[in-house]
């Protein structure tokens, strides 16, 4: 199972499941982290507070996605990918671009 970095899962249950987390990047004004990896949540909401504004995401690249699926799909893994709504980031349509390039019969989507 592979999802981005905006599920609502705790980190002991992506570990117990073996879950791959593929960050998005968060942006304020100049300054640019992945998400969950270069800045924790806990720090997203201090920065927010602070700047009074709310961060911008940028959708995960489809050469990211690749890099993953192709990971997996070597190691002879068929992939399940979920993510972030369609209609609030273009990571999804990355995700599924990807899958066309990768082995798209071997990548299912599940589309929330």
């Amino acid at each position: 199972i592979i999802t981005d970095s905006t599920n609502d899962l705790g980190r002991d249950l992506l570990e117990q499941l073996n879950i791959d987390v593929i960050p998005l990047t968060v942006n304020f004004d100049e300054e640019s982290y992945l998400d969950s990896v270069e800045i924790t949540t806990k720090e997203l909401y201090e920065k927010v507070e602070a700047k009074g504004q709310l961060p911008k995401t940028a959708a995960v690249p489809i050469q990211k996605f690749i890099d993953v699926f192709e990971k997996y799909i070597n190691e002879g893994y068929e992939i399940v990918y979920t993510g972030i709504s369609k209609s609030l980031s273009r990571t999804f349509e990355n995700a599924y671009f990807a899958a066309q390039e990768v082995n798209q019969e071997k990548i299912h989507f599940q589309r929330l």
